[in-house]
């Protein structure tokens, strides 16, 4: 019997991958949904686990059914589009052998610019330095989070691929 790392990778890593990222990104859908039908406590407990990992403010959410999803419009385009991702990379449909760390920073450049420029803008807000006043959209959050999640998609992807790829010529 020949051992194939890719088959591997195929039939393993990359449907524990989409299975993950599924599973965190629709949770995050259903909390609202789950309060919306009276599931309350449910709610507050999907609620409470995402707050570990997002801010949750409701002016950067995005609202489904009246209700606020567990997680930030900026997370969800993150989550979203590594979805996307990770589904055409299960189905053989990207075909990329490297992506490199130089091309993770330039999806991440619009995250960060976009990001950075609103923190530092309430940073100085609070501190009574009112030098500029700077809040993103959520569609410009979804967006910019949507490239950091097609970037960092592909680069795990490439990347664990010609990691079990080099342990096999090895």
């Amino acid at each position: 019997m020949n051992f194939n790392i890719n088959n591997l990778i195929n039939k393993s890593i990359k449907p524990l991958f989409n299975i993950i990222i599924l599973l965190y990104l629709y949770g995050a859908v259903f909390a609202p949904i789950a309060k919306y039908f009276g599931f309350i406590t449910l709610s507050e407990y999907i609620y409470y686990f995402y707050g570990f990992f997002c801010h949750q403010k409701p002016e950067r959410s995005i609202f489904i059914l009246g209700n606020q999803m567990a997680f930030c419009s900026r997370d969800f385009g993150i989550f979203f589009f590594a979805q996307i991702i990770g589904i055409l990379s299960l189905i053989n449909k990207i075909k990329i052998r490297t992506f490199s760390v130089k091309s993770l920073i330039i999806f991440s450049i619009p995250l960060v610019i976009d990001g950075g420029i609103q923190l530092l803008s309430e940073i100085l807000s609070a501190s009574g330095l009112v030098l500029f006043s700077y809040e993103s959209t959520n569609l410009i959050r979804v967006i910019t989070g949507g490239l950091f999640g097609i970037g960092l998609s592909l680069y795990i992807f490439t990347t664990l691929t010609n990691e079990f790829d080099s342990i096999t010529t090895n």
